[in-house]
């Protein structure tokens, strides 16, 4: 009775069966950093997205602003043109 009780003491445990609860666990619990590290980019890419569109609102306003003066050169070019 001893050596069953020695072979019973060596036997590897089983492994866990594909799709049981340690597997459903570790799937939930990797799902869940997942899902953490997606919300975590989700806020960064927003974050990114506005200081694009803050960037390229000042691109415009500056673009806006280069168009009118432009526009004032070429008419003070023309009035010293015609007076000359």
């Amino acid at each position: 009775s001893e050596l069953v009780d020695a072979d019973a003491q060596t036997d590897q445990p089983q492994p866990p069966k594909p799709g049981g609860l340690r597997d459903r666990r570790m799937g939930a619990e990797d799902s869940a950093r997942q899902l953490v590290s997606a919300r975590e980019k989700l806020a960064l890419e927003k974050e990114a997205a506005l200081v694009l569109e803050r960037r390229l609102a000042e691109a415009n306003d500056n673009a806006a602003t280069l168009r009118r003066d432009n526009d004032a050169l070429r008419k003070t070019a023309a009035a010293a043109a015609l007076a000359a």
